[in-house]
């Protein structure tokens, strides 16, 4: 993670809890809930999204480690 993602990712929390904290203000519970429950899950998703693209890159980066060892030893 660079720097500039490390910030990115800190706005974007701060974003999303003061959404959150509108939504709550703003509507009934039982609506309001819901409604950051989704936000939540949302956000969840994306990371679990971002990891699996990183480790998708890691084994792709092993795999053409691994290949390039190969040919260069003639296999």
């Amino acid at each position: 993670m660079t720097e500039q993602e490390f910030w990115n990712a800190i706005q974007s929390k701060i974003g999303t809890e003061m959404l959150k904290s509108n939504i709550r203000e703003t509507f009934a519970p039982f609506i309001a809930e819901p409604m950051c429950n989704a936000i939540d899950g949302k956000e969840k998703a994306e990371l679990l999204d971002k990891l699996h693209k990183e480790w998708l890159e890691h084994q792709n980066r092993q795999s053409d480690i691994v290949h390039a060892y190969l040919k260069m030893m003639g296999y």
